[in-house]
């Protein structure tokens, strides 16, 4: 750890993609405490749909490896990210919330999904939406609706609000992608992209 008093999973993106620059951290140090932190509240808090860690820890792995070698593609380069699940992941299960789409597996990534992963972040989870992010909670779908990790009593409502689940979750690496990033990486270099999710996170 290199020293830092703060928990892993309480740091912010600039802080994690730093320290891991330093070689004060791993990608695979930091991919496990965040499935620590999913497998630890998510019971609570329903707010994954999928869970990719098989993948996501021998992503972690590589990226710690090309990392260390010199190899280092970006700012966010072997961290974890979490996808609102109406994002297209290749091989991974997509439903956008809806019993319509329960069993829908693209067969490759949205362009948002295809620029992060050649940035090297790692994708850990597809995360809950209402159904096809619209609307409320609902109680008759395929997946409970995601409550506020601040007041289970609560959900997490709309597009602003989701912003809390998945941070507190996925060790706040959240790169708010359901609201903006999707529009700017379609219309910009991916080096603006890295950019962005630094100054987002700070």
């Amino acid at each position: 750890m290199g020293g830092y008093v703060t928990e892993i999973w309480q740091m912010s993106l600039s802080e994690q993609s730093a320290a891991v620059a330093k070689g004060d951290l791993s990608p695979s140090e930091i991919v496990e405490t965040a499935i620590s932190r999913i497998e630890q509240l998510d019971s609570k808090t329903s707010a994954c749909v999928t869970l990719m860690a098989e993948a996501a820890v021998a992503n972690a792995k590589s990226a710690t490896t090309e990392i260390v070698n010199g190899r280092r593609l970006s700012p966010i380069h072997g961290l974890p990210v979490g996808l609102k699940d109406i994002f297209d992941t290749a091989g991974v299960l997509t439903a956008g919330g809806s019993k319509t789409t329960q069993n829908r597996i693209p067969d490759k990534d949205a362009t948002s999904v295809a620029k992060l992963r050649a940035a090297g972040a790692i994708i850990l989870a597809k995360l809950t939406t209402h159904e096809f992010a619209h609307g409320g909670p609902s109680f008759d779908l395929p997946w409970p609706p995601a409550r506020n990790p601040w007041n289970l009593e609560h959900f997490t409502g709309g597009h602003p609000v989701v912003l809390v689940l998945p941070l507190q979750l996925v060790t706040l690496l959240l790169l708010w992608v359901q609201i903006q990033v999707v529009q700017f990486v379609d219309r910009q270099p991916t080096v603006e992209l890295r950019d962005l999710c630094l100054r987002m996170a700070s």
